[in-house]
């Protein structure tokens, strides 16, 4: 469980530098799309931090207020020193660009998934006072994970989204295949007069 600092033993406890980004940017962290936190101050710090989602702005289909993952911050840079190949893994549109040239990019590597908890998060790079078992990455030998409630969502529209491409793809093959048998049926018509009208 998350504990208050007054509440924690570092003998018998566990503490982790975390960063609080909003949905559904927290979630494209988590998921290896988002490389780059774009942050308005610089930081020293080089190492793992745990990515909690925050609980505001709540976002639908994505899970608000827990921890979702850690990574490693490995390098900062100026966000206007970046390519642009570089600028969209921060998942920012490109329009606003221009508008953060003078923040940070903090790069991020090394992604591991934990498992999803509630947590109350800080300002800026805060530290997580917990117990030692609230922070656990997904053991290799449960084999495959649970999908989170954000990932199920987005798994169910990439299903629906292809069964409507199927639906389609079939509907003009039965369109098509529908108009050969009427071509077909229409030629045999046309030979079978032409028969009959020889034969009288």
């Amino acid at each position: 469980m998350q504990l208050k600092k007054e509440n924690f033993d570092s003998r018998e406890r566990s503490q982790y530098k975390a960063l609080s980004v909003n949905q559904p940017y927290a979630q494209h962290i988590a998921d290896g799309e988002k490389t780059l936190e774009i942050r308005s101050r610089n930081t020293t710090l080089r190492g793992d931090v745990v990515i909690c989602s925050t609980a505001k702005p709540h976002v639908c289909d994505y899970l608000c207020g827990a921890i979702l993952c850690k990574v490693e911050i490995y390098d900062v840079v100026k966000f206007k020193d970046l390519s642009d190949i570089e600028k969209a893994q921060s998942k920012i549109p490109q329009n606003q660009w221009k508008q953060y040239k003078d923040y940070y990019a903090w790069k991020l590597r090394n992604v591991r998934k934990v498992i999803e908890k509630p947590v109350i998060g800080g300002q800026g790079l805060w530290t997580l006072y917990c117990t030692d078992d609230y922070v656990d990455e997904y053991p290799e030998e449960l084999g495959e994970r649970v999908l989170t409630p954000a990932e199920r969502v987005r798994e169910y529209a990439e299903t629906v989204k292809s069964i409507k491409h199927r639906s389609r793809v079939g509907l003009i093959t039965i369109g098509i295949g529908a108009l050969s048998s009427i071509a077909a049926i229409f030629g045999i018509v046309k030979l079978i007069i032409w028969l009959v009208s020889k034969i009288a």
